[in-house]
């Protein structure tokens, strides 16, 4: 609880934030933050999501980014690398 911007101080103090806090329960369910805080980093996610804003690339299953696709209309999934074959 480090940061004076964490939300972790509303969950397992109560304090008010500084800054206006969207309800975390809309989009995940944790009854025991404290416990939630201070489970070890999963290096694997991390590594996905910094992949992927290095990028600029959604982060998702392949339905996910399939519709992402189609509603912006834009190619999202990484192309294979190399010059196109050629077929004959």
């Amino acid at each position: 609880m480090d940061w004076d911007w964490s939300s972790a101080r509303y969950h397992i103090l109560g304090e008010k934030s500084i800054l206006s806090i969207i309800d975390a329960n809309k989009y995940i369910k944790i009854d025991n933050w404290e416990g939630y805080l201070a489970e070890p980093d999963k290096y694997s996610l991390i590594r996905k999501i910094r992949d992927n804003t290095l990028t600029g690339r959604p982060l998702g299953n392949d339905e996910f980014v399939t519709r992402i696709e189609k509603m912006f209309h834009m190619r999202l999934k990484p192309m294979a690398r190399g010059t196109p074959r050629k077929e004959y």
